[in-house]
């Protein structure tokens, strides 16, 4: 095949997948990436799964307006501060979720546990609520309705669903229990 139709039918290939993102149900691809971020870090996965859907629809090659990128939409700035992840090593998904996980947990360690506090600094940063005096700032109201309704739809699973997930984590906390003691981690929620 000539050089110039296989480049043609690649850049093609990466426009359609670009336009055509997977649809935010579909979370299939990432969801043991979620899982394994999230028990990394001490967190309900479906918080992770949450915040990945509010902030990209669960697009890997996601960017926002102000640019930032992946499935937890990272900042490029603060990819390169806290994850040491710069260029396309944030659209690699296990890379972008642990660093976006790693970040909440960071922020729900600096605001004392306060879920509603941590996401407003990972919406509007962290410095913009301590200046707005450690409450939330008016900007991130929506954004933490839209969490809420994410996170409870994602709670309201079958019990087919729910045994699978209990299984799930089950073996994963087998796999990552030497992790989480080591690190001190623990759950919440």
């Amino acid at each position: 095949m000539n050089r110039t139709i296989l480049t043609t039918l690649l850049a093609t290939l990466l426009i359609g997948i670009c336009l055509h993102p997977l649809p935010a149900a579909d979370t299939g691809p990432q969801r043991d990436i979620y899982l394994e971020a999230a028990f990394l870090n001490g967190l309900d996965p479906d918080i992770v799964r949450a915040v990945a859907e509010i902030e990209s629809s669960h697009r890997p090659y996601a960017i926002s307006h102000a640019g930032a990128r992946g499935l937890m939409q990272i900042m490029p700035a603060t990819g390169a501060w806290f994850c040491d992840l710069r260029g396309q090593a944030l659209f690699v998904p296990r890379n972008n979720v642990h660093c976006g996980t790693a970040y909440l947990r960071y922020l729900l360690d600096k605001f004392n546990g306060s879920l509603p506090l941590a996401l407003a600094g990972y919406y509007t940063g962290p410095g913009t609520v301590k200046r707005n005096g450690y409450r939330i700032p008016k900007r991130a109201y929506a954004y933490i309705r839209k969490f809420r309704a994410a996170y409870y739809r994602l709670k309201q699973r079958t019990p087919e669903q729910e045994l699978e997930e209990t299984l799930s984590l089950r073996e994963e906390a087998r796999r990552y229990t030497p992790l989480l003691r080591l690190s001190g981690g623990g759950f919440l929620i």
